[in-house]
């Protein structure tokens, strides 16, 4: 929908457009008709298959805590300083 007012707005100016590249105005009013459709429905078609592929995507786990204990390893200082390390914050269930 937005490549279609995009379209418009340059059409608002295609005697400038014309004037400029030196072509006749019907050519340009000619390829902004053709635009017109084609470039919401390319448009279109790209957010279709951005999506499809996002889509296609497994989502990661979850990281939780357990996770966590894995990546701190052996330190003493437990999960909450691999949480830290990885930029991670846990909100405890009855933390309101």
């Amino acid at each position: 929908m937005l490549t279609f007012y995009v379209v418009l707005l340059v059409a608002g100016a295609q005697d400038l457009i014309a004037q400029e590249l030196e072509v006749s105005i019907i050519v340009v009013t000619r390829t902004l008709q053709v635009l017109v459709f084609l470039l919401p429905l390319a448009a279109a078609w790209l957010t279709w298959r951005i999506c499809r592929d996002l889509g296609a995507i497994e989502p990661r786990p979850p990281i939780t805590p357990d996770v966590l204990a894995g990546i701190a390893g052996d330190d003493d200082q437990g999960a909450g300083s691999a949480g830290a390390k990885a930029g991670i914050v846990f909100r405890q269930p009855d933390a309101g």
